[in-house]
This record gives structure tokens, sequence and C-alpha cells, in this order.
């Protein structure tokens, strides 16, 4: 089902689930002439949708990479449920599945899957954030967003202060003698993300995301301690995020076969905009590596 343009520039599509959800998603197929080698289900994070991987997908599809890249429920264009638990990872990754099967993605073809963020399990902010809500019709929506995609450097300069305490979010969006500009967005880029935000129902379903923990405990909680999926897997970790540490994310993958690490030295958390080049050409090779080798670890 056809709905319109997508931010991205391609044609939107509609899939209609059985778990009642339905996603907004393009499907951008390699160049004509350029044989699929693979097809790669790319997933965004927080406040992030789909429009977040502008900079690598021409580089991707030109690799031959056809590319599914949905927005996420809680995203304009998309479902925007208001119970957490239809924001479990199982919840998503039954409706993931359906979608790649309704793109005629065949049951036994095998896929990669390109996340950021939530959907990478990388944390944002902490949960004693979630409490504070920018609010989505007015100038608090742009001043998060401006905050919130900025570089390192940044950051680390003290113009935005830390959002882990409850209320301390709240009260820098409130107070209006506190401004700040996006340095890794320019003004169109930051038109569009406040756009599409404010042509859903805003931040209120998307914050949903870190209301999970337990729920995905809940869930998970009898899976066996011993299982990893046995395939291979590539973390990119940015050395300057001030979300999560690198050695944080390096440790989790301690103990998983067939992980590869590649560092960023001083990238931050978006690195999609940060060092875009980079990592259309870091992962693209990689995906490249892998077909090559027939997905042998």
């Amino acid at each position: 089902m056809s709905s319109g343009l997508h931010p991205l520039g391609y044609e939107s599509k509609i899939a209609k689930l059985s778990s009642g959800h339905h996603l907004r998603y393009v499907d951008i197929h390699p160049p004509q002439g350029t044989e699929i080698i693979v097809t790669a289900l790319l997933i965004h994070g927080f406040p992030d949708s789909a429009y977040g991987w502008r900079n690598q997908i021409k580089g991707w599809s030109q690799r031959g990479i056809r590319l599914i890249v949905p927005d996420t429920i809680g995203y304009a264009g998309s479902s925007q449920p208001t119970d957490p638990q239809e924001y479990s990872m199982k919840s998503q990754s039954d409706d993931f599945e359906e979608l790649v099967r309704q793109a005629g993605v065949p049951q036994n073809e095998r896929i990669i899957l390109i996340a950021h963020d939530w959907q990478g399990r990388n944390h944002g902010f902490t949960n004693g954030s979630i409490q504070a809500k920018p609010r989505e019709g007015g100038r608090q929506a742009e001043k998060f967003i401006n905050a919130l995609y900025s570089s390192p450097a940044k950051f680390a300069s003290g113009e935005i202060p830390r959002f882990e305490k409850a209320g301390v979010l709240e009260g820098w969006l409130q107070d209006q003698s506190q401004t700040t500009e996006s340095d890794i967005l320019s003004k169109e880029e930051l038109n569009t993300i406040v756009s599409e935000i404010k042509a859903g129902v805003g931040f209120s379903a998307m914050l949903n995301y870190y209301r999970t923990n337990q729920i995905n405990y809940e869930l998970e909680k009898n899976l066996p301690q011993e299982f990893r999926p046995d395939m291979p897997k590539l973390l990119v970790l940015p050395t300057a995020d001030p979300a999560l540490p690198a050695e944080i994310l390096a440790q989790a993958g301690q103990g998983i076969k067939g992980v590869e690490l590649a560092w960023l030295e001083g990238a931050g958390h978006w690195v999609m905009l940060e060092r875009p080049q980079e990592l259309e050409k870091l992962v693209g090779e990689w995906v490249e590596k892998m077909v090559t080798q027939g997905w042998n670890l």
C-alpha cells in the first residue's frame, strides 16, 4: 500500500500487520543494472526516524544492498500505541519479521539487520528523564531536538545539561533564557525532524521505549542463558558517545561468538551524521565481506 512521498525522498509504503500495527517504510532497490547481493532491514532509534539513515542509503544501495527502512511504532506514519507492552522487543521483532515477508523477502533468505540506539540496545537517556515531555507543538520540541542532536564537543562544553536526573530536562526546556542550536543538523534537516514529530502524537508514544525494561525482562527471563545467535555481527563503537561509554558496549560483546568490533575514535552518538561516509564504507564493506564468505564465522 502506497502512502505518498517519504522524507527520505522515496515512495512511502504501509504494511498492515497481524498485530494490529501498521508500519510506514521505504523499500529501496539497487540502481538499475546492479544485482541485489542481500536485503538489509534498517532500524532507527530515539527520537530519530527512517530519515536518520539519509546519508547511508545511497552508498549501501549502490553496493547492491536492498534496503527496507521502516519508521518504527511510536513515530509519525506508523502506529503510535499508548500501551508500553506493544513496544517490547518481542512484539517489535514479530512486526519486523512480518514486514520483510510482506515486502517479498522469502522465509529462507538471510537478511542483514542494521540498527542504531534503542534497536541496537544503546540507551540514549536514562529512565529518570522520561517524566519530562517536550511540548510537541511549541518551541520546546525544536529546542529538545537542537540539544539532543549535538556533537561530543558541545556536550562536553557544558552548554547542554546532563538529563539523567528527573526534572533537569523539564526545567531546562522551560527556561527561555537557555537556548542552543544543533551543530550536526542543517536548518532543513532540523525542520524535517520537528515536522515529522508534530505530524504524529509528538513524543508521548515514542517515549514508551523507555518503559519496557521490566516488560522485556518478563518476556525473556526463561530463555536459556547460554543461548547466543550463531551469526556474524559487527558492533560499531563511537568512543565519545555521551549516552553510553564505549567500554560498556565493548564488554557487552565479550563472550558472544562472531562479534567484530569497529572503533570510531572521537565520534559521538549520532555517528550516521558525524561520520556519514566512514560509517557507510565500514558497514558496506563488512556486508560485502559477509556475502562473499557465505556468512561463515
